[in-house]
């Protein structure tokens, strides 16, 4: 009978130590994942302030193209004088459902300046974020618009556009939302406008 009850008080205890244990890698999952998705978006939101135009003098908008989950853009990401074209894009990469936030940059043609040219296929393409809930149809259907142009003085939103006339906006909306991979019941939704530095006009 001891025996018995001892290896009861032991299955409890062990099991409480397993949920303790469980309950602090939970925790450490989400606040990794909360820290990820800021750092990401101060990534994005960093180079949107120093979008430039491609051109010099060109007075149009400082964004290429806009949809709800994809930001194209030019900026000097090495302040070498040089303007790259940067885009983010949410998409299911290895068709599984999955959606990674991506960037794809573009570095000019040697020599094609001041009327930047630049190669068909990007010179580097990196995966930021896994697990990100975007576009119609993501898992869970998510239908956020996770990029979106805003006009200061007329309070006018743009959801797309595809010139970088039509991309005449002020300001970049995010709203950006992280799944955790241990508890995917779980997600952290981070929403942040940024400025652009550089005048479009």
């Amino acid at each position: 009978m001891t025996i018995f009850l001892l290896g009861i008080i032991t299955s409890m205890a062990f099991t409480f130590m397993w949920s303790q244990s469980n309950g602090i890698e939970i925790a450490d999952d989400r606040a990794k994942a909360q820290s990820d998705a800021r750092f990401v978006v101060e990534l994005i939101s960093r180079e949107l302030r120093q979008a430039q135009q491609r051109l010099l003098g060109d007075e149009s908008g400082l964004v290429e193209y806009l949809d709800h989950d994809t930001i194209r853009f030019y900026t000097d990401r090495d302040a070498d004088g040089d303007p790259e074209k940067v885009e983010y894009y949410v998409d299911d990469i290895s068709g599984t459902g999955t959606f990674e936030l991506r960037r794809r940059v573009w570095e000019p043609d040697a020599g094609s300046g001041p009327s930047w040219t630049y190669p068909v296929t990007p010179s580097t393409e990196t995966a930021l974020a896994a697990r990100v809930l975007s576009a119609p149809g993501s898992s869970p259907g998510y239908t956020q618009q996770l990029f979106a142009g805003e006009e200061v003085t007329t309070g006018a939103v743009i959801a797309t556009c595809s010139t970088p006339v039509t991309c005449n906006f002020d300001r970049v909306r995010m709203n950006l939302v992280f799944e955790v991979p241990a508890t995917p019941d779980f997600t952290y939704e981070i929403t942040q406008t940024t400025t652009f530095r550089n005048p479009h006009d």
